[in-house]
């Protein structure tokens, strides 16, 4: 059995407080600014920006106990990146604009999953 020293680390359960779907956004955004490296033809600026602006905000998320903004910010950088192949001009790119299809999708999901957790923990 875990000993509590402290607060706990992330992510065990003596810290109920951050949730597991801020963490797949945090590594989300890593995802993002890497991808550049494996995936020809894309804008990279696009990528290395959103995927900071994702990790940011998946960083905001697990910094803060139940922060509803940090998730919804999560939501709106989802759908920018969702959109990003056609803002940015690589939708015929197939592997570039399916992992901006996939991370998006993901950065929306797991923030509604997020933001669901912070309404369940709060009202209990």
């Amino acid at each position: 059995m875990e000993q509590a020293h402290g607060r706990g680390a992330v992510g065990t359960r003596q810290d109920p407080g951050r949730p597991w779907p801020d963490r797949i956004d945090v590594a989300v955004g890593a995802f993002v600014i890497l991808a550049p490296i494996w995936t020809s033809g894309v804008s990279t600026g696009w990528f290395i920006v959103l995927g900071i602006l994702a990790l940011a905000a998946g960083l905001w998320a697990l910094g803060t106990a139940s922060s509803t903004a940090s998730e919804w910010v999560q939501v709106v950088v989802g759908i920018v990146m969702f959109l990003a192949p056609w803002f940015g001009g690589f939708a015929g790119v197939t592997g570039g604009a399916w992992i901006a299809w996939i991370a998006g999708i993901a950065l929306v999901v797991f923030a509604f999953v997020g933001m669901g957790m912070g309404m369940a923990k709060n009202s209990a």
